[in-house]
């Protein structure tokens, strides 16, 4: 009981000083969102389209309108709704365009998945949830049928094998995030040792000069 005490004091805290800076934690989003029925409405119904084709949602409004707060909106809608949601910010210096690799570390950083903790990665409890699914995992790594793929067989067969090596499972979600890692060593480490299986290289490709 005292330490929820101190939990809540903690939160209420933190609410206040968010709030004097005009910014809503990501935690508190329901609680204080007012308004918002039609913008509620129309990602609800652009959810409703990614199920079937996908959708695309421009918003754009001068500074200080909330359109974070807006984001923070459909973030929480589509967890909801049991989708993978994942938020990048791009910028001059440590997340270009035109530099993928960085924008896919920044999206596996960023990764939320529906019904875990939302302090904690996504990515080890929807890495969890593939191997615990014969369906997904069969999917990327039958090899004699065909279904194989290259980068996510050998991460899911190696994850799955890996099971208690909390090390060697860090070395693996480096490796998925697109962090920098020594190949050779995280080789090392691996439970899959096959040339099919090998953990390839995900190189820092550009698609401008910089």
């Amino acid at each position: 009981a005292a330490s929820r005490a101190r939990w809540r004091s903690r939160v209420g805290r933190n609410v206040v000083e968010a709030l004097r800076f005009g910014i809503v934690p990501r935690y508190a989003v329901e609680a204080l969102s007012v308004g918002l029925e039609l913008e509620r409405r129309v990602f609800a119904a652009d959810l409703a389209r990614t199920r079937e084709s996908g959708a695309v949602r421009v918003v754009s409004a001068p500074y200080g309108s909330g359109k974070s707060h807006a984001l923070d909106v459909i973030q929480m809608m589509a967890l909801s709704e049991d989708f993978l949601v994942a938020r990048v910010d791009l910028d001059a210096f440590e997340c270009q365009a035109n530099h993928p690799r960085n924008v896919y570390r920044g999206l596996m950083k960023s990764l939320k998945v529906p019904g875990a903790p939302p302090d904690e990665r996504g990515l080890p409890h929807l890495m969890d949830r593939a191997v615990a699914s014969p369906a997904v995992l069969g999917a990327f790594t039958r090899k004699r049928t065909g279904d194989w793929h290259d980068f996510l067989g050998p991460a899911l067969l190696n994850w799955q094998g890996l099971a208690g090596d909390r090390e060697a499972r860090e070395h693996l979600l480096a490796w998925i995030s697109g962090e920098d890692v020594e190949l050779s060593d995280l080789r090392e480490r691996s439970a899959v040792r096959t040339a099919r299986g090998a953990l390839y290289s995900l190189g820092s490709y550009t698609t401008l000069s910089s």
